[in-house]
């Protein structure tokens, strides 16, 4: 079975979901182990060549800190270290996609966000999504 974007994308934000709670570990690291554990995921073969997994992953990881500052330029209600794990995820995720991946029209970042908090979390937190990404999109 192939794999599309989509699902590429969710696999990146589930990764960086994890890699939140193992700040010390190195991210070239985090990412074999996270491979060992998909492989016995159906697309497996399709996962492992997949350039964009990969580089987004360790991308948005190495922004880290980057990201936060955006992020907290932007956000007129909370502080970054009170947005819980799932939100910084997909938006660590989505600010990769719009400032570092040409390839990806920041419309498409945008919404898939916004789908993946609603999925993993729920709609207060996608439209705070979708309002910090708007914010940062039109300041660019």
């Amino acid at each position: 079975m192939a794999i599309n974007r989509r699902d590429e994308r969710e696999l990146v934000f589930v990764m960086l979901f994890q890699a939140s709670f193992h700040k010390d570990e190195e991210h070239d690291k985090l990412y074999e182990i996270f491979m060992e554990d998909l492989s016995e995921d159906e697309r497996y073969e399709d996962i492992m060549a997949s350039t964009y997994i990969k580089e987004t992953f360790l991308g948005a990881a190495s922004h880290e800190e980057e990201f936060r500052e955006r992020i907290q330029e932007h956000s007129k209600t909370r502080n970054v270290n009170r947005i819980s794990r799932v939100s910084l995820s997909v938006l660590f995720l989505a600010l990769y996609e719009m400032f570092y991946n040409d390839d990806i029209p920041e419309a498409i970042a945008i919404n898939e966000a916004v789908e993946l908090v609603k999925k993993y979390y729920d709609k207060k937190a996608a439209n705070f999504v979708n309002g910090i990404l708007g914010n940062i999109s039109k300041s660019k």
